[in-house]
C-alpha cells in the first residue's frame, strides 16, 4: 500500500511539473496566410485553389498536360500575393514554391517513364525556379 501511495505521489508531482514546464522549442509559425481582400477577392482565391488542385489531379492521372497546372499556380500566386497581409507574403511564396515543386516532380516522373515530354519538364522546372526567385524576395 505504501508503494502504491509513493508511486501515486511521484506521478502527481511529475504531472504538476510537466504542466508548469515551458518548452525551449520555437513556437510553430502560422502556416495559413491571411488576406486583406473583399469577399469577392476571397472567393476568387478559393476558386483558383480548387481549379489548381483539380488540374493537378487531372495531370497526375494523365488526363491533361502540366501547362494548365503551371498557369493556374502562377495565377493563384498573383492573386494571393496581391491580397496577402504583410506578414503572410512569405507564407504565400512558400506555398507557391511547394506547388511548383510538386508539378516539377510529377513532370520529371512522367518524363522518366516515357509518358511526358522534355519540354513539359523544362517548363515545370522553369516555373519552379521562378517560384524560388519569388521566395527570395521575402
Amino acid at each position: 500500500m505504501k508503494t502504491c501511495t509513493l508511486f501515486f505521489a511521484l506521478f502527481a508531482l511529475a504531472m504538476t511539473f510537466s504542466f508548469d514546464a515551458q518548452s525551449d522549442e520555437p513556437k510553430e509559425q502560422k502556416k495559413e496566410p491571411t488576406y486583406t481582400t473583399s469577399a469577392l477577392g476571397q472567393e476568387l482565391i478559393e476558386t483558383l485553389e480548387l481549379a489548381f488542385s483539380q488540374r493537378l489531379k487531372e495531370y497526375t492521372f494523365g488526363r491533361s498536360g502540366p501547362e494548365h497546372a503551371i498557369r493556374l499556380n502562377a495565377q493563384l500566386y498573383r492573386e494571393q500575393i496581391g491580397a496577402a497581409s504583410a506578414d503572410s507574403k512569405k507564407i504565400v511564396a512558400e506555398q507557391y514554391l511547394a506547388r511548383a515543386t510538386q508539378i516539377e516532380t510529377l513532370t520529371k516522373v512522367h518524363f522518366d517513364n516515357g509518358i511526358g515530354l522534355s519540354q513539359q519538364y523544362l517548363e515545370a522546372k522553369a516555373a519552379r525556379i521562378s517560384a524560388e526567385l519569388e521566395l527570395e524576395k521575402f
